[in-house]
Protein backbone atom coordinates (compact mmCIF):
# COMPACT_ATOMS: atom_id res chain seq x y z
CA UNK A 1 0.00 0.00 0.00
CA UNK A 2 2.95 2.31 0.65
CA UNK A 3 4.93 1.60 -2.16
CA UNK A 4 1.42 2.49 -4.33
CA UNK A 5 0.94 5.36 -2.33
CA UNK A 6 3.97 7.00 -3.05
CA UNK A 7 2.83 8.27 -6.59
CA UNK A 8 3.57 11.93 -5.53
CA UNK A 9 6.54 13.88 -3.50
CA UNK A 10 4.56 15.07 -0.61
CA UNK A 11 3.53 11.36 -0.14
CA UNK A 12 6.98 10.26 0.32
CA UNK A 13 8.23 13.20 2.35
CA UNK A 14 5.12 12.13 4.54
CA UNK A 15 6.11 8.49 5.02
CA UNK A 16 10.17 9.82 5.43
CA UNK A 17 8.55 12.31 8.40
CA UNK A 18 7.21 9.01 9.80
CA UNK A 19 9.74 6.85 10.05
CA UNK A 20 11.83 10.25 11.89
CA UNK A 21 9.58 9.51 14.88
CA UNK A 22 10.16 5.92 15.35
CA UNK A 23 14.17 6.22 14.94
CA UNK A 24 13.76 9.26 17.81
CA UNK A 25 12.37 6.89 20.28
CA UNK A 26 13.83 3.80 19.71
CA UNK A 27 17.42 4.83 20.28
CA UNK A 28 16.59 5.95 23.62
CA UNK A 29 15.72 4.14 26.78
CA UNK A 30 15.11 6.99 28.55
CA UNK A 31 12.88 8.50 25.79
CA UNK A 32 11.02 5.13 25.47
CA UNK A 33 10.18 5.58 29.40
CA UNK A 34 9.59 8.68 29.54
CA UNK A 35 6.74 8.09 26.44
CA UNK A 36 5.76 5.16 29.17
CA UNK A 37 4.61 7.79 31.48
CA UNK A 38 3.81 10.33 29.52
CA UNK A 39 1.63 9.06 26.35
CA UNK A 40 1.42 5.17 27.87
CA UNK A 41 1.45 4.05 24.25
CA UNK A 42 4.79 2.95 22.73
CA UNK A 43 5.79 3.34 18.87
CA UNK A 44 6.96 0.44 17.06
CA UNK A 45 10.22 -0.07 16.28
CA UNK A 46 11.35 1.23 12.79
CA UNK A 47 11.89 -1.91 10.56
CA UNK A 48 11.48 -1.31 6.88
CA UNK A 49 11.04 -5.42 6.88
CA UNK A 50 7.94 -5.76 8.69
CA UNK A 51 4.61 -5.10 6.74
CA UNK A 52 2.31 -3.70 9.52
CA UNK A 53 5.88 -1.11 11.06
CA UNK A 54 4.58 1.67 9.33
CA UNK A 55 0.67 1.39 9.81
CA UNK A 56 0.89 0.82 13.34
CA UNK A 57 2.80 3.71 13.40
CA UNK A 58 0.18 6.05 11.66
CA UNK A 59 -2.76 4.72 14.04
CA UNK A 60 -0.60 5.56 17.10
CA UNK A 61 0.45 8.55 16.28
CA UNK A 62 -3.25 9.92 14.73
CA UNK A 63 -4.95 8.59 18.28
CA UNK A 64 -2.25 10.12 20.46
CA UNK A 65 -0.98 13.00 18.46
CA UNK A 66 -1.71 15.75 21.66
CA UNK A 67 0.10 12.71 23.84
CA UNK A 68 2.92 13.32 21.87
CA UNK A 69 2.74 16.78 21.62
CA UNK A 70 3.01 17.49 25.70
CA UNK A 71 6.05 15.12 25.30
CA UNK A 72 7.98 16.89 22.66
CA UNK A 73 7.08 20.36 24.73
CA UNK A 74 8.81 18.30 27.67
CA UNK A 75 11.90 17.85 26.04
CA UNK A 76 11.81 21.39 24.83
CA UNK A 77 11.32 22.68 28.19
CA UNK A 78 14.10 20.84 29.89
CA UNK A 79 17.28 22.72 30.27
CA UNK A 80 19.52 19.35 29.93
CA UNK A 81 18.58 18.33 26.79
CA UNK A 82 21.67 18.12 24.43
CA UNK A 83 21.26 19.75 21.11
CA UNK A 84 21.06 17.05 19.09
CA UNK A 85 17.95 15.88 20.43
CA UNK A 86 16.50 19.48 20.73
CA UNK A 87 16.64 19.43 17.48
CA UNK A 88 15.21 16.30 16.61
CA UNK A 89 12.22 17.01 19.17
CA UNK A 90 11.67 20.34 17.51
CA UNK A 91 11.46 18.83 14.35
CA UNK A 92 9.40 16.16 15.16
CA UNK A 93 6.68 18.70 17.03
CA UNK A 94 6.88 20.75 13.98
CA UNK A 95 5.15 18.02 11.77
CA UNK A 96 2.45 17.18 14.32
CA UNK A 97 1.18 21.05 14.18
CA UNK A 98 1.78 21.36 10.36
CA UNK A 99 -1.58 20.85 8.58
CA UNK A 100 0.13 19.11 5.89
CA UNK A 101 1.70 16.22 8.08
CA UNK A 102 -1.73 15.94 9.57
CA UNK A 103 -3.88 15.82 6.68
CA UNK A 104 -1.57 12.58 5.51
CA UNK A 105 -1.97 10.99 8.98
CA UNK A 106 -5.42 11.39 8.76
CA UNK A 107 -6.11 10.08 5.45
CA UNK A 108 -3.76 6.83 5.75
CA UNK A 109 -5.08 6.39 9.38
CA UNK A 110 -9.12 5.82 7.25
CA UNK A 111 -7.17 3.52 4.67
CA UNK A 112 -4.52 1.47 6.63
CA UNK A 113 -7.91 -0.46 8.43
CA UNK A 114 -9.47 -1.88 5.27
CA UNK A 115 -5.56 -2.70 4.11
CA UNK A 116 -5.49 -5.13 7.15
CA UNK A 117 -8.58 -6.58 6.92
CA UNK A 118 -8.10 -7.36 3.27
CA UNK A 119 -4.59 -8.56 4.12
CA UNK A 120 -5.99 -10.92 6.71
CA UNK A 121 -8.82 -12.03 4.77
CA UNK A 122 -6.31 -13.32 1.74
CA UNK A 123 -3.70 -14.84 4.17
CA UNK A 124 -6.47 -17.59 4.93
CA UNK A 125 -5.92 -20.83 4.29
CA UNK A 126 -8.25 -22.79 1.49
CA UNK A 127 -9.34 -19.46 0.71
CA UNK A 128 -11.04 -19.28 -3.10
CA UNK A 129 -11.47 -17.26 -5.65
CA UNK A 130 -14.85 -15.99 -4.79
CA UNK A 131 -14.16 -15.25 -1.55
CA UNK A 132 -10.89 -13.38 -3.03
CA UNK A 133 -13.07 -11.66 -5.19
CA UNK A 134 -15.61 -10.05 -2.45
CA UNK A 135 -12.38 -9.09 -0.29
CA UNK A 136 -11.21 -7.06 -3.67
CA UNK A 137 -14.48 -5.80 -4.32
CA UNK A 138 -14.95 -4.58 -0.52
CA UNK A 139 -11.07 -3.17 -0.68
CA UNK A 140 -11.83 -1.10 -3.40
CA UNK A 141 -15.63 -0.06 -2.76
CA UNK A 142 -13.65 1.27 0.95
CA UNK A 143 -10.78 2.90 -1.46
CA UNK A 144 -13.59 4.75 -3.11
CA UNK A 145 -15.73 5.69 -0.74
CA UNK A 146 -12.50 7.63 0.53
CA UNK A 147 -11.74 8.94 -2.42
CA UNK A 148 -14.99 11.02 -2.41
CA UNK A 149 -14.40 12.09 1.28
CA UNK A 150 -10.73 13.49 0.42
CA UNK A 151 -12.39 17.28 0.90
CA UNK A 152 -13.79 16.45 4.53
CA UNK A 153 -9.99 15.52 5.52
CA UNK A 154 -8.56 18.75 6.93
CA UNK A 155 -7.72 18.80 10.22
CA UNK A 156 -10.27 20.34 12.50
CA UNK A 157 -8.54 21.75 14.96
CA UNK A 158 -5.70 23.05 12.96
CA UNK A 159 -6.77 24.50 9.65
CA UNK A 160 -4.51 27.18 7.69
CA UNK A 161 -6.03 30.13 7.01
CA UNK A 162 -7.53 31.25 3.86
CA UNK A 163 -4.81 33.36 2.20
CA UNK A 164 -2.22 30.29 2.92
CA UNK A 165 -4.33 27.75 1.73
CA UNK A 166 -5.22 29.75 -1.61
CA UNK A 167 -1.52 30.18 -1.66
CA UNK A 168 -0.32 26.60 -1.37
CA UNK A 169 -3.26 25.57 -3.57
CA UNK A 170 -1.37 27.83 -6.73
CA UNK A 171 1.81 27.11 -5.56
CA UNK A 172 1.21 23.10 -7.11
CA UNK A 173 -1.92 20.45 -6.73
CA UNK A 174 -4.14 20.76 -3.62
CA UNK A 175 -4.06 17.78 -1.02
CA UNK A 176 -7.52 17.01 -2.40
CA UNK A 177 -5.87 15.84 -5.86
CA UNK A 178 -3.00 14.26 -4.64
CA UNK A 179 -4.91 12.16 -2.37
CA UNK A 180 -7.36 11.26 -4.88
CA UNK A 181 -4.38 10.38 -7.29
CA UNK A 182 -3.60 8.32 -4.45
CA UNK A 183 -6.37 6.51 -4.24
CA UNK A 184 -6.86 6.01 -8.09
CA UNK A 185 -3.18 4.46 -8.12
CA UNK A 186 -4.11 1.77 -4.86
CA UNK A 187 -7.31 0.89 -6.79
CA UNK A 188 -4.95 0.50 -10.28
CA UNK A 189 -2.32 -1.54 -8.15
CA UNK A 190 -5.44 -3.60 -6.60
CA UNK A 191 -6.46 -4.79 -10.00
CA UNK A 192 -2.97 -5.36 -11.41
CA UNK A 193 -1.52 -7.25 -8.22
CA UNK A 194 -5.35 -9.82 -8.14
CA UNK A 195 -6.41 -9.95 -11.89
CA UNK A 196 -5.09 -13.68 -11.76
CA UNK A 197 -7.14 -15.44 -9.62
CA UNK A 198 -9.48 -17.94 -10.80
CA UNK A 199 -6.82 -20.82 -11.01
CA UNK A 200 -7.40 -20.57 -6.85
CA UNK A 201 -10.84 -22.82 -7.72
CA UNK A 202 -8.64 -25.85 -9.45
CA UNK A 203 -8.11 -27.41 -6.04
CA UNK A 204 -11.97 -27.01 -5.27
CA UNK A 205 -11.84 -30.17 -7.70
CA UNK A 206 -9.68 -32.11 -5.54
CA UNK A 207 -11.40 -31.92 -2.18
CA UNK A 208 -11.73 -35.59 -1.26
CA UNK A 209 -14.40 -34.51 1.57
CA UNK A 210 -16.91 -33.31 -1.41
CA UNK A 211 -15.99 -36.12 -3.34
CA UNK A 212 -18.88 -37.89 -2.65
CA UNK A 213 -21.29 -34.69 -3.02
CA UNK A 214 -19.88 -34.04 -6.10
CA UNK A 215 -21.37 -37.35 -7.37
CA UNK A 216 -24.91 -35.59 -7.00
CA UNK A 217 -23.41 -32.01 -8.39
CA UNK A 218 -20.81 -31.68 -9.95
CA UNK A 219 -18.76 -28.55 -9.33
CA UNK A 220 -19.60 -26.83 -12.51
CA UNK A 221 -18.53 -23.52 -11.58
CA UNK A 222 -15.05 -24.15 -10.22
CA UNK A 223 -14.64 -26.47 -13.19
CA UNK A 224 -15.51 -23.74 -15.82
CA UNK A 225 -12.94 -21.40 -13.67
CA UNK A 226 -10.06 -24.09 -14.08
CA UNK A 227 -10.54 -24.74 -17.42
CA UNK A 228 -10.21 -20.84 -18.14
CA UNK A 229 -7.62 -20.34 -16.27
CA UNK A 230 -5.60 -23.56 -18.26
CA UNK A 231 -6.98 -23.22 -21.77
CA UNK A 232 -4.38 -25.89 -22.58
CA UNK A 233 -6.48 -28.45 -20.91
CA UNK A 234 -9.08 -30.91 -22.21
CA UNK A 235 -12.12 -29.69 -20.96
CA UNK A 236 -14.21 -32.32 -22.20
CA UNK A 237 -11.72 -35.38 -20.94
CA UNK A 238 -11.23 -33.51 -17.92
CA UNK A 239 -14.85 -33.91 -17.19
CA UNK A 240 -14.79 -37.27 -17.73
CA UNK A 241 -12.01 -38.39 -15.62
CA UNK A 242 -13.10 -36.01 -12.74
CA UNK A 243 -16.64 -37.70 -12.24
CA UNK A 244 -15.04 -41.23 -12.36
CA UNK A 245 -12.59 -40.19 -10.24
CA UNK A 246 -15.63 -39.12 -7.72
CA UNK A 247 -17.60 -42.00 -8.03
CA UNK A 248 -14.25 -44.64 -7.02
CA UNK A 249 -14.35 -44.77 -3.22
CA UNK A 250 -10.59 -45.76 -3.24
CA UNK A 251 -10.02 -42.60 -4.31
CA UNK A 252 -12.13 -40.53 -2.38
CA UNK A 253 -9.97 -42.26 1.02
CA UNK A 254 -6.90 -40.17 -0.87
CA UNK A 255 -6.51 -36.93 0.97
CA UNK A 256 -4.43 -33.57 -1.02
CA UNK A 257 -3.81 -33.21 -4.54
CA UNK A 258 -0.02 -34.34 -4.11
CA UNK A 259 -1.17 -37.95 -3.01
CA UNK A 260 -3.71 -38.12 -5.62
CA UNK A 261 -0.67 -37.67 -7.96
CA UNK A 262 1.68 -39.81 -6.60
CA UNK A 263 -1.34 -42.32 -6.54
CA UNK A 264 -2.19 -41.91 -10.47
CA UNK A 265 1.80 -42.23 -10.87
CA UNK A 266 2.50 -45.34 -8.28
CA UNK A 267 -0.49 -47.12 -10.08
CA UNK A 268 0.19 -46.32 -13.64
CA UNK A 269 -2.82 -44.55 -14.46
CA UNK A 270 -1.25 -41.38 -15.53
CA UNK A 271 -2.25 -42.53 -19.08
CA UNK A 272 -5.46 -43.15 -17.80
CA UNK A 273 -6.42 -39.95 -16.02
CA UNK A 274 -4.02 -37.87 -18.24
CA UNK A 275 -5.96 -34.27 -17.80
CA UNK A 276 -6.56 -35.25 -14.56
CA UNK A 277 -2.78 -36.02 -13.88
CA UNK A 278 -1.80 -32.68 -15.62
CA UNK A 279 -3.89 -30.65 -13.71
CA UNK A 280 -2.86 -32.01 -10.29
CA UNK A 281 0.63 -31.66 -11.39
CA UNK A 282 0.41 -27.56 -12.25
CA UNK A 283 -1.62 -27.68 -8.19
CA UNK A 284 1.05 -28.91 -6.87
CA UNK A 285 4.15 -26.74 -8.48
CA UNK A 286 2.47 -23.97 -8.80
CA UNK A 287 4.62 -21.45 -5.98
CA UNK A 288 2.64 -21.45 -2.74
CA UNK A 289 2.22 -17.98 -1.18
CA UNK A 290 5.43 -16.47 0.87
CA UNK A 291 3.16 -16.02 4.29
CA UNK A 292 4.33 -19.41 5.48
CA UNK A 293 8.06 -19.25 4.47
CA UNK A 294 8.32 -15.81 6.94
CA UNK A 295 5.99 -17.62 9.46
CA UNK A 296 8.55 -20.35 9.86
CA UNK A 297 11.65 -18.12 10.27
CA UNK A 298 9.89 -16.04 12.71
CA UNK A 299 9.09 -18.75 14.63
CA UNK A 300 13.03 -19.90 14.19
CA UNK A 301 13.87 -15.92 15.32
CA UNK A 302 11.39 -16.75 18.76
CA UNK A 303 12.88 -20.34 19.74
CA UNK A 304 16.73 -19.70 18.87
CA UNK A 305 17.06 -16.27 20.57
CA UNK A 306 20.55 -15.46 21.93
CA UNK A 307 21.09 -17.73 25.01
CA UNK A 308 19.79 -20.32 23.07
CA UNK A 309 22.15 -20.41 19.80
CA UNK A 310 24.23 -23.90 21.39
CA UNK A 311 20.94 -25.56 20.84
CA UNK A 312 21.18 -28.67 18.57
CA UNK A 313 18.81 -29.69 15.56
CA UNK A 314 16.95 -32.26 17.15
CA UNK A 315 15.54 -29.89 19.74
CA UNK A 316 15.51 -27.08 17.53
CA UNK A 317 13.29 -29.51 15.34
CA UNK A 318 11.17 -30.44 17.92
CA UNK A 319 10.32 -27.27 19.44
CA UNK A 320 9.32 -25.58 16.16
CA UNK A 321 7.05 -28.29 15.45
CA UNK A 322 5.69 -27.62 18.90
CA UNK A 323 5.38 -24.00 18.08
CA UNK A 324 4.38 -24.17 14.56
CA UNK A 325 1.22 -26.97 15.59
CA UNK A 326 0.37 -25.56 18.88
CA UNK A 327 -3.48 -24.05 17.71
CA UNK A 328 -3.82 -27.99 16.40
CA UNK A 329 -2.91 -29.21 19.70
CA UNK A 330 -5.15 -26.78 21.58
CA UNK A 331 -7.77 -27.78 19.34
CA UNK A 332 -7.28 -31.31 20.11
CA UNK A 333 -7.31 -31.05 24.08
CA UNK A 334 -10.61 -28.85 23.96
CA UNK A 335 -12.13 -31.78 21.63
CA UNK A 336 -10.80 -34.42 24.73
Amino acid sequence: MEKAAQCHKKVKIFFANLQSFSSFFSRSAKRTAVLDEVVKRRLPRAAPTRWNFKSRTVNTLFEYKNSFKEFLKQILDNDSTDSTTLGEANGLLNHLNSTEFLYWLKFFYFIIPHVKIFFNQAQTRGIDSVQIQNAIEELEKQIIRIRSNTDHLEPEDEEEPARKRQKNASAGESRHVIAKKVCDNILTQIKDRFDFKDHLSAAKLFFSKNFRSYRDAFPQEHFDLTVKSYPMLDSGKLKTELTAIYDRDDMCRIKGVLPLLMFLSDNNLKTVFTETYKLADIICTTPMSTSECKRCFLTLNRIQTFLRNTMLHDRLNDLAVLSIEKKNQYLTLITK
